[in-house]
């Protein structure tokens, strides 16, 4: 095996930060915060897809109008509460209101989890420097060999300490932050996008104001 690579240091770095995350975190943040970690190995949010799904429901509107359309789901939770939401409605100012109640949703989930990778990257280090300071005081009187050993679990401890705060949980923090971005931008667009064509098909159900100008009313 090789000799930079000993797994009670990777252990004790490992278990150490995530038991400091959930002190600080507690247990019920700390899990959501790997759920929206492991979220980021799912594709994201699609606008093209979005837009072919919905194009069906703008075409069933001004088919059969909103009386007898039905909600067309997509398998989004957002869209798909908005498609129901509009087929009782009728209300494109319903739809912008709930799309915002689900942004505030989406963007405090990013930041409370990118808090605590965060809090994990600072983890990590002082760990690194637990694992060196108990590695050197077990040894202490011992003989040689087991000295060297020592100092190398204290030089291994340390530096996974520094690499897994800065090459997993850092960047973990920061990936959630532009995945929320480009979601959010694209789940934009996809709106407007929706409200520009209900406008067009059924103007009588819906205000004709410019969706930036309800979006910040």
């Amino acid at each position: 095996m090789p000799y930079w690579f000993d797994i009670r240091s990777l252990a004790l770095v490992l278990i150490g930060s995530l038991a400091i995350t959930v002190l600080r975190c507690g247990w019920g943040e700390t899990r959501r915060a790997i759920s929206s970690a492991w979220s980021l190995l799912h594709p994201a949010f699609d606008r093209v897809e979005a837009k072919a799904e919905l194009a069906k429901q703008v075409r069933e509107i001004a088919d059969d109008g909103f009386v007898r359309a039905e909600a067309h789901h997509i398998g989004d939770g957002e869209f798909d509460y908005l498609a129901d939401l509009l087929i009782s409605r009728r209300s494109i100012d319903a739809l912008l209101e709930e799309h915002e109640r689900y942004k505030r949703d989406r963007a405090e989930a990013a930041t409370r989890a990118g808090r605590v990778f965060e809090a994990a990257a600072e983890a990590g280090p002082i760990m690194g420097l637990a694992g060196t300071l108990i590695a050197l005081a077990s040894q202490r009187g011992g003989d040689s060999a087991d000295l060297v050993g020592a100092v190398g679990m204290a030089v291994l401890t340390t530096l996974y300490g520094l690499l897994i705060a800065n090459i997993a949980y850092a960047p973990i923090a920061a990936a959630i932050a532009r995945r929320n971005e480009r979601e959010e931008t694209d789940r934009e667009a996809v709106l407007s996008w929706l409200a520009e064509g209900l406008k067009r098909i059924q103007p009588r159900f819906v205000d004709d104001r410019p969706l930036a100008t309800k979006a910040s009313a």
